[in-house]
C-alpha cells in the first residue's frame, strides 16, 4: 500500500529489531532502508524527511529533549512527527484480571517518563502545535 516513489528508512537502536522487520516484510523487504540509529545522535542531514514515526519508543529514550530536537532538525519545513505512546490506564483491565489470580502483580504505565498524559506538553516545547488523536483501546465496553 506504500505509493511508488516513496523512500522509507526504518531505524532502531537494535539491529535485531531491524533484522526482524526485514524478515517480516518478506518479498517487500527491499522497498525499505534499514539503519541502526540512536535517536539521541541522529546521523542525518537537516530537513531531509517529510515525516517521522516514533511508535512506542520515546519513553525508552534517556535524553528525550535531544531526541525531539534531532527529529525536528531532520524534518523538512512542514514535516510531521507521528508519535504513539502508552497512557496511565494502559492495559488496566488486563492488569485487574491478572491481579485476581496473582494479587501482587503490578503494571503501572503511569511510571513511564513519556506517556499520553504528558506528551502534548513535552512535544509542544519542540514542535509547537500538537494534535492528540486518542485511541480507545478498552477491552470491555
Amino acid at each position: 500500500r506504500i505509493p511508488d516513489g516513496w523512500t522509507i528508512t526504518l531505524t532502531d537502536l537494535s539491529g535485531g529489531m531491524l533484522h526482524d522487520a526485514r524478515q517480516n516484510f518478506g518479498e517487500h523487504a527491499d522497498r525499505f532502508k534499514y539503519r541502526v540509529v540512536d535517536i539521541q545522535d541522529v546521523p542525518y542531514d537537516d530537513h531531509q524527511y517529510d515525516a517521522v514515526l516514533a511508535n512506542f519508543m520515546l519513553y525508552h529514550v534517556p535524553d528525550r529533549q535531544t531526541a525531539l530536537t534531532n527529529i525536528r532538525r531532520i524534518l523538512k519545513p512542514g514535516g510531521i512527527l507521528h508519535s504513539v505512546t502508552l497512557g496511565d490506564k494502559h492495559m488496566w483491565e488486563f492488569a485487574e484480571l491478572v491481579r485476581q489470580v496473582v494479587p501482587r502483580y503490578q503494571f503501572n504505565a503511569d511510571v513511564l517518563p513519556f506517556r499520553v498524559e504528558n506528551a502534548v506538553s513535552e512535544l509542544s516545547n519542540t514542535f509547537g502545535t500538537i494534535t492528540p488523536i486518542p485511541f480507545d483501546c478498552d477491552l470491555f465496553d
